[in-house]
Parts: structure tokens; C-alpha cells; sequence
């Protein structure tokens, strides 16, 4: 009987042990159902603001967010706003309700609370860093703030001056090119500069030399936007496949010898794109 006994009190002991573990696992699996939240935009214009046509000009972009777990209960989504360079102030929440939002912001929108700056004090080069934060449910923890913050992009007013012009053929001399290809046409590949809608946009043509012609047989052209002081925006999605194929960078030019220089690189970009490098530079024929 003492057998038996001793043989129950170590079962017991195990089930309580096994219950404690499971408690634990439980804990844990609760842990897990945080989630994350994050917002994610659709831009169905550039994101520049022309200075030639500001009545009609605005950045335009579909709005949500992305979200799982415990963080599904977000609070809102806040965008906020700096004027070059200056401190961020609120420009709009949107509640979860009220998403996916179309937004539209026109330039009186986004000078809306920028104290001291009117449309006739805007000039290329100007520009807005635009910033979402999260507003989640405290047991949704990302930071000691218990919010999180992600910047998203800029926006540049756009200037040509009168009788600018950077229109023309252009002898293309790669610098750095990490898409893999065997493509003789990219020594002295000759490259096309066009007028593009606006006074102060330019249509690139394929800037990667036929490389994506060659090897998925895309070819895509690219807006760059004049800012001033020999400076340009590469607009980030391409022309015909604006979310497809994305990219980021620099665009300058020499003034006294016309020769542009860009350094870019493919972001968010479809056919194994994401990351690889692109630098040349144009060379006026």
C-alpha cells in the first residue's frame, strides 16, 4: 500500500509540474499575439509639388495599414510633417475605421500650420519630410514610448527656370552596374532625354542600358524632376511600372559641362531587383 502511494504523490507531482510548464507555454503563446502594425502607401503621383503649376499639382497616395495580433486594435495612424528640415507637427490622423484612405494634399494642405512660409516664399528645392506614427494599445509594445515611427518619404517643389533645358541625346558611361548581364550595347549607349508634362519634368529613357530589355525584356523609362541648382529628383517609380519596379537616388548635373551623374539604387522592386546598384553619367552628344 506505502507503494502505491509513493507511486501516486510522484504522479501528482509530475501532472502539477506538467500543468506549470503549460501555464508557461500559454504565457508565452500570449506574448506572441502582440503583432505589429505598419503603415504602407500607394502613390498614384509623384512626390513633387510643381512650382509652375501649383493650383493644379498634388501628392497623391492610397493609405492603410498592415496589421496583426493585438496590434489590430490600433488607436489611429497620425501623419505627420517637417518643412525643410524644421520640427514635425501633426497633419492628420486617420482612425482605423477610415482606412484605406485616398489622400490627396495639395500645397495649401501641406503648408497648413507652417508658420511663416506662404506660396510665394516656395522655391525648388523646398521640401516636406512627411512621418507616420502608430498609436497602439499599450500592450502592444515597440518602443519605451509604446508607439512607433516610420518615415516615409520627401517631397520637393520642382523649379525649371525659364529657357532650361537638358533635352537631348546623351552618351551613357556606366560606373557601377551590379545587374548581371553580358550586353555589349552598354559601351556607349546612347541615352534620350525628352520634355515630360510639367515645365520642370524630364523622361529618362532605360537607364539600365537595355539590361532588363535583355533580360526580362522590360524596358523603363523614368521622370526626373528639375529642383534647382543643377539638381534633380528621380522620380521613384518607373514609367509603366511604377510599383513594379522602384528605385532611389541622386541626380546632378555640371553646370558647366552639362554632364549628369546618377547613383541609384533599386528599392521595393520586383524580378529580384531589390538592392542592386546602378551609377553612370550622361554625357551630352
Amino acid at each position: 500500500m506505502k507503494k502505491y502511494i509513493i507511486i501516486l504523490f510522484c504522479f501528482l507531482a509530475a501532472l502539477n509540474s506538467c500543468t506549470k510548464d503549460e501555464d508557461k507555454w500559454s504565457d508565452v503563446m500570449k506574448d506572441s499575439d502582440v503583432g505589429s502594425a505598419t503603415p504602407y502607401v500607394y502613390f498614384s503621383s509623384p512626390k513633387i509639388f510643381d512650382i509652375a503649376n501649383l493650383e493644379a499639382t498634388q501628392i497623391s497616395f492610397k493609405l492603410n495599414v498592415d496589421a496583426t495580433g493585438k496590434a489590430k486594435d490600433f488607436n489611429k495612424l497620425i501623419l505627420m510633417k517637417s518643412f525643410n528640415g524644421g520640427d514635425f507637427i501633426q497633419h492628420a490622423e486617420y482612425l482605423p475605421s477610415q482606412l484605406p484612405a485616398e489622400v490627396n494634399i495639395s500645397v495649401e494642405d501641406a503648408l497648413l500650420g507652417i508658420d511663416g512660409v506662404t506660396k510665394a516664399d516656395l522655391k525648388g528645392g523646398d521640401y516636406f519630410d512627411w512621418q507616420f506614427i502608430m498609436d497602439t494599445p499599450d500592450t502592444v509594445v515597440y518602443s519605451p514610448e509604446l508607439a512607433a515611427t516610420f518615415p516615409d518619404f520627401r517631397s520637393y517643389f520642382a523649379s525649371a527656370p525659364t529657357g532650361f533645358t537638358i533635352e537631348g541625346s546623351y552618351t551613357m558611361n556606366i560606373l557601377i552596374d551590379d545587374i548581371e548581364t553580358a550586353d555589349p550595347q552598354k559601351e556607349g549607349y546612347v541615352i534620350s532625354l525628352v520634355p515630360g508634362t510639367g515645365k520642370s519634368q524630364y523622361i529618362l529613357q532605360d537607364i539600365s542600358g537595355t539590361a532588363l530589355a535583355n533580360l526580362w525584356d522590360v524596358e523603363v523609362a523614368y521622370r526626373l524632376f528639375y529642383i534647382g541648382n543643377n539638381k534633380f529628383v528621380l522620380n521613384s517609380g518607373s514609367e509603366g511600372y511604377p510599383t513594379q519596379i522602384r528605385l532611389t537616388g541622386t541626380v546632378e548635373r555640371d553646370g558647366a559641362t552639362g554632364v549628369i551623374t546618377v547613383v541609384a539604387e533599386y528599392a521595393n522592386s520586383c524580378c529580384g531587383l531589390n538592392g542592386v546598384r546602378i551609377s553612370f553619367t550622361l554625357t551630352p552628344e
